[in-house]
């Protein structure tokens, strides 16, 4: 079978490729094993005796790679799914996009805002898909909240408050705490709360950010004030700390809880002037299966980028993280540099060097 360069009809089958053989890869594939016009095709990883192990498990038939590189280049791949450390997205990103490929990069998409740019400018030039694989942003239900909100249900919004965190194991070496890893709380579980945030208030115009560090010198627990002209949220993220997940979209006519706003299967709305009535959806799979239709609906439709997570929001993301790991002093060395589209050495860190092209969010504005 001969790769379908010319992008995809609505009826094309869309065959993923999996480049990681970890926990969220696993979940990834089992999802998409319930979706009838999408299979998995092929795995890659570092280490080629997990491959077998995961196809067996997750995805029976697929192929195995020993590289992204590999996988990329299979004429019987036309999607590709990002699940490793973020701290290679980058590049395994880029080596999907220059084989012509779509791609699909878990969240955080990049370490640095600036690597998120570079990879838009990478999906225009090869005019393939890319986008972040925030799957909360593309679950219905938080679209229907998102739809409340706007239409005024709980009033003019004045603040949003969210948290995610629980205590990861002391180990030095596990991926959330290592910086060799760009590990910490902000990047993996921050984004959640610091994108739920996004969604209903936007870009702030300021920011405030302390964090508690870790031994390892990554991020523990950390807090963040994001400050609209009418509005403000109020964000809490650890590794070291079980928070309560509960999102709240507090407005002058009432407010809106999801007791689990990353993972939102039921939340209420509560008006002062009338009893509290709840919305639910029950899911295919475990939510996974809507994020790779999204996906697939752009690739379907000739467009480099998602309708639900344009690319634009994604780095307006990936600077407010930037400005926060730039006041808590949280850096990763050389995890900031990358090869750019340009064939330049670029450095993302924000504490060394700010890109004009890529300004940091709220930079020397007070919280």
């Amino acid at each position: 079978m001969t790769a379908r360069t010319d992008g995809l009809s609505r009826s094309d089958r869309i065959r993923w490729g999996i480049v990681s053989t970890g926990h969220i890869a696993g979940v990834f594939a089992d999802n998409v094993a319930v979706m009838p016009d999408h299979s998995v095709t092929a795995v890659s990883s570092r280490d080629a005796s997990r491959v077998a192990g995961f196809a067996e498990q997750h995805a029976r038939g697929a192929k195995a790679y020993g590289s992204v590189e590999e996988l990329a280049a299979d004429d019987e791949v036309d999607m590709v799914y990002v699940a490793t450390p973020h701290n290679r997205h980058h590049h395994e990103a880029a080596a999907v996009l220059a084989a012509g490929k779509h791609v699909l990069v878990e969240k955080p998409m990049t370490v640095n805002a600036a690597q998120t740019a570079d990879l838009m400018a990478r999906s225009a030039a090869a005019n393939r898909l890319c986008m972040e694989a925030m799957w909360m942003r593309t679950n219905p239900l938080h679209q229907q909240l998102l739809q409340d909100v706007r239409n005024g249900v709980i009033g003019t919004v004045h603040a949003v408050s969210a948290r995610l965190g629980f205590p990861e194991v002391p180990d030095p070496a596990t991926r959330l705490r290592d910086p060799g890893q760009a590990g910490g709380a902000l990047l993996d579980m921050g984004v959640y709360p610091v994108t739920f945030a996004y969604a209903v208030l936007g870009e702030p115009t300021s920011i405030a950010a302390t964090s508690i560090p870790a031994e390892t010198g990554v991020d523990g627990t950390t807090g963040i004030l994001l400050g609209y002209s009418d509005a403000v949220a109020t964000i809490a993220t650890s590794i070291e700390a079980d928070m309560l997940p509960t999102g709240l979209v507090m407005g002058s006519e009432g407010y809106i809880e999801a007791p689990a706003y990353h993972a939102n299967l039921r939340y209420v709305v509560r008006r002062r002037d009338q009893d509290p009535y709840e919305r639910t959806i029950s899911w295919p799979g475990t939510g996974y299966t809507y994020e790779a239709d999204e996906a697939a609906a752009a690739a379907r439709s000739g467009r480099i980028e998602s309708k639900l997570i344009p690319m634009s929001d994604t780095l307006a993301i990936m600077r407010i993280l930037d400005e926060c790991r730039r006041q808590i002093g949280l850096t990763y060395g050389e995890l900031e540099e990358f090869d750019a589209v340009d064939g330049s050495r670029a450095n993302g860190d924000p504490t060394v060097q700010l890109d004009p092209a890529v300004p940091a969010v709220g930079r020397g504005v007070s919280a």
